[in-house]
């Protein structure tokens, strides 16, 4: 099983991790975030960002807040069964796309991680401001706990 992590926002995916052991552990995503706040310290507009993740349990460990606390970020969690407010799904489904179109033609001794990133490359800034605005667009209806149409 292949584990793919990513931040991203309104310009570009900002970082990724793609684990080979399977399911993402606490630690794991602690040494995500730490590799991410490096990133995001030398960008410029990130002063003050905030961190939006799904309401999962590993998200809300005592360790990934005393990182955070270390930061100007904020961390954010999504309300449950709120996945129209993650625009980093639509980043998992074209990269999961290209990463099937590239397995018909893959080589036995191709890396299943090589072509995620692979994937994940063919994401354009134009793609990542598509979603973030969808995702804004969907905000209202979430909040007032309307049912989400696609």
């Amino acid at each position: 099983m292949v584990t793919l992590i990513l931040a991203m926002n309104s310009q570009c995916v900002i970082h990724t991790r793609i684990s080979d052991d399977g399911t993402c552990t606490g630690p794991e995503f602690c040494a995500f975030v730490n590799e991410l706040v490096s990133k995001m310290r030398g960008m410029d507009g990130m002063d003050g960002a905030w961190l939006i993740m799904t309401n999962a349990r590993i998200y809300k460990t005592s360790e990934l807040r005393r990182i955070l606390e270390e930061t100007s970020y904020e961390l954010e969690l999504l309300s449950p069964y709120s996945y129209m407010l993650n625009p980093a799904g639509n980043v998992f489904s074209k990269a999961k796309a290209c990463v099937k179109r590239l397995l018909n033609n893959a080589t036995a001794d191709s890396m299943l991680s090589s072509l995620i990133q692979e994937g994940i490359a063919t994401v354009t800034q134009e793609d990542c401001e598509s979603y973030v605005l969808h995702m804004t667009m969907n905000v209202a209806t979430a909040a007032a706990g309307q049912p989400f149409s696609v």
